[in-house]
């Protein structure tokens, strides 16, 4: 309408010789632009793709206590979309995620920079409705009621003339599989009045663990210091490490046709003392 009132409004000066100046001096009338679409062509965006070519994945983890309580701690998840070339894809507005545990509904906390959904609040020891929409009609449905029982019994072995550690542990299910990670090593020092932390400088998360362990590594070349150097320089060490289980015969109840992709797993803290 604003531009209409312009567009007469110049015609009526023109007609009377009128508004102080040439054409040249004249202004132009600006065009209303046009509005591209929110999605486009944009292949990082799940409202590119038809629900078909996207698959979803949802994560579920138990978390116990850091004292090696089998009390669980905190349970936490999170949601990934899929293309048909593997590679995941940012949420649009049309696709919502959702979990529901006894009839209480939880959505995604936050978005990562990376195209993935956290829920980082969970109730404990729960079954667990998992769920997709597309402009709010289900696209997957899923349901979850159990979980991996982890492991006990951890134990730690050394060998002085090697410098190496050796764990050990017990999977409380027989179809259970382990990965994992050394988190660090903490020392009282010989005062007894305070500690240090050291991390390990090579080892990286290892995908496939099973009991026993020993890493391809020594303690000097993890840390820094052999055994008889730890030792030497320290009062008391132990040594912290990461334990994620897994146990492929727990498998959800898919409701719908869609493929959907669920991983559930019980993740360990577990400290053992060195000397």
């Amino acid at each position: 309408m604003k531009h209409r009132i312009g567009l007469l409004s110049l015609v009526l000066l023109a007609g009377c010789g009128g508004g102080g100046g040439n054409d040249n001096e004249k202004k132009s009338i600006e065009q209303p632009k046009e509005v591209e679409p929110i999605c486009g062509d944009m292949v990082e965006m799940s409202c590119t793709y038809n629900v078909e070519d996207l698959t979803p994945h949802f994560g579920l983890s138990i978390e116990d206590n850091f004292e090696g309580s089998q009390k669980p701690l905190r349970a936490h998840g999170s949601t990934v979309l899929e293309n048909t070339m593997s590679k995941h894809v940012y949420f649009d507005e049309i696709d919502k995620m959702k979990i529901v545990s006894e009839g209480v509904e939880f959505e995604p906390d936050f978005i990562t920079s990376f195209p993935r959904q956290i829920f980082s609040d969970l109730p404990l020891n729960s079954t667990f409705e998992l769920y997709w929409y597309r402009n709010g009609d289900i696209v997957s449905h899923a349901y979850v009621d159990s979980f991996p029982a982890g492991m006990m019994l951890f134990g730690i072995e050394t060998e002085y003339e090697s410098d190496q550690i050796t764990f050990s542990w017990h999977n409380k299910s027989d179809s259970a599989s382990n990965a994992g990670e050394i988190l660090y090593l903490k020392c009282i020092k010989n005062d007894g009045l305070s500690n240090k932390m050291l991390f390990p400088e090579e080892l990286a998360y290892q995908f496939s663990l099973s009991s026993p362990y020993t890493p391809n590594l020594t303690l000097k070349e993890l840390f820094d210091y052999s055994l008889y150097e730890l030792e030497d320089n320290f009062k008391s060490c132990e040594i912290t490490v990461k334990i994620h289980t897994t146990d492929n015969n727990i498998k959800p109840i898919n409701y719908t046709n869609k493929k959907i992709k669920i991983n559930l797993e019980r993740v360990q803290l577990k400290t053992a003392r060195i000397f």
